[in-house]
């Protein structure tokens, strides 16, 4: 039996690869982050994924042990995502801005600790799930270590990521880990819309 994998679409626009993931046999679509830098700069893929999980688990009902896991990660959401700082339990300490500089070892650091939180917070939604993670030739260094992490890190089985791409070379961050961990899968272009001629026009 095939062991289940991550997934790498390529395809010339977004859409064309939304389509193609939406007739392959994945589980639910948890998340959908456009993982473009210019959109919120470095952790914008981070931020997407956060902001999609951390509310609904927190504010969930029968949330188990998640308030525990979103203060013990309370660094990693400030850097990714300061605006949820609100929603963090009573006694989690102040955190970074985003825009802040970190040296390599702090960013993979922080790449590790939000790959946990993911980790914890997606396997509270009770099944497998699938997130799709787009436009990742755009991405901010700091989003391509992430992706990377969360590629070798999450089980597919569990948690299957799929990666978007226009280009078939991917950004020299992502490519060793989408060439190992994913499934490659080209999503060829839509037909053009058929051509009703302008019968009126012609006559």
């Amino acid at each position: 039996m095939q062991q289940p994998r991550h997934l790498w679409i390529r395809g010339r626009t977004r859409a064309d690869r939304i389509r193609l993931l939406a007739g392959l046999d994945v589980p639910p679509l948890l998340a959908v982050v456009d993982g473009h830098r210019r959109l919120h700069g470095p952790y914008t893929v981070a931020g997407g994924l956060l902001h999609r999980l951390v509310p609904p688990a927190l504010l969930a009902t029968d949330n188990g042990g998640v308030p525990e896991l979103v203060a013990r990660h309370h660094v990693e959401i400030g850097c990714a995502a300061p605006d949820l700082a609100g929603l963090l339990p009573a006694g989690a300490a102040s955190t970074p801005h985003p825009g802040r500089l970190h040296p390599p070892d702090r960013t993979l650091r922080l790449a590790h600790g939000i790959a946990t939180l993911v980790t914890g917070l997606a396997g509270a939604q009770g099944g497998p799930v699938t997130v799709l993670l787009d436009n990742l030739q755009h991405a901010d260094a700091t989003d391509q270590e992430l992706v990377s992490v969360l590629l070798r890190r999450l089980d597919p089985a569990r948690i299957t990521v799929v990666a978007g791409t226009r280009e078939s070379r991917p950004p020299l961050r992502l490519a060793g880990a989408l060439e190992v961990y994913c499934a490659s899968l080209y999503a060829a272009a839509a037909p053009a819309p058929r051509r009703v001629p302008d019968l009126a026009a012609a006559f």
